[in-house]
């Protein structure tokens, strides 16, 4: 899977989204790929679900990137940033990682980036998650919407703010709050400071509902080409 942009000025975002459900099968045969390490981490979590969750997640990962690495994916070496943000040592290459119980997506790019994905149903207590999460400007743009298009765009918003947090690496460290964002194009909003509204340098790009999920990116550019990935075998097997 290598880079082919036709302009290197543009960064090409390739967006890997899975079923943990069609990755179970395939467990047991790609755990071997994992450092000691990453299994002892995945054992000390207390659910079976969330252990296989986090192996897959992991074992993923290392596919992915050693392919387009061109080099085995044991041998992919990992550093951690100052605020715990986990990169490739060579940072040749740029990736990020998002799950729910049900989804995986991982990110892969030529330029930092951020990816969020979440999980959206009818017992998730809207009204209260948005007055922590949403600026207030928000809150009252959306209160009022019948129920399914108010979780829409709550939904849009939250994996939008999630996704530019994990871009800069700084995840829950800064105040979901403390941010806002303006639309550039349907799908693409630039990052404003809600202290004194100066642009952050930042754009969150929607990428979507997938079934009862929806995801959004960030990088640092409104101009990308995304593209979409949802083919296991191809990975497992190259």
């Amino acid at each position: 899977m290598k880079y082919t942009n036709k302009s290197a000025d543009i960064p090409r975002i390739d967006v890997h989204l899975y079923n943990f459900q069609d990755l179970f099968s395939h467990e047991l045969a790609l755990s071997n790929l994992l450092t000691v390490k990453e299994l002892s981490e995945t054992r000390r979590m207390h659910f079976l679900h969330d252990r296989l969750c986090r192996r897959l997640s992991q074992t993923m990962k290392r596919l992915l990137l050693g392919d387009y690495l061109d080099i085995a994916p044991d041998k992919v070496s990992f550093a951690l940033g100052p605020w715990g943000k986990s990169t490739v040592d060579t940072h040749t290459i740029f990736f990020n990682v998002s799950h729910t119980r049900m989804q995986l997506a991982i990110a892969i790019a030529n330029c930092p980036i951020g990816i969020d994905i979440e999980m959206s149903h009818s017992k998730l207590k809207i009204d209260a998650l948005m007055r922590s999460i949403l600026h207030a400007d928000e809150v009252e743009s959306i209160a009022g919407l019948p129920i399914d298009a108010m979780r829409y765009k709550f939904m849009r918003l939250w994996t939008e703010r999630e996704a530019f947090l994990k871009g800069i690496g700084r995840g829950l460290s800064l105040p979901l709050t403390d941010f806002r964002f303006k639309s550039v194009s349907a799908c693409v909003k630039g990052v404003y400071k809600t202290k004194d509204n100066s642009k952050v340098g930042w754009f969150t790009h929607y990428l979507g509902q997938f079934g009862e999920h929806c995801a959004s990116l960030a990088c640092e550019t409104d101009l990308c080409n995304i593209q979409l990935h949802t083919d296991i075998d191809l990975v497992i097997s190259s």
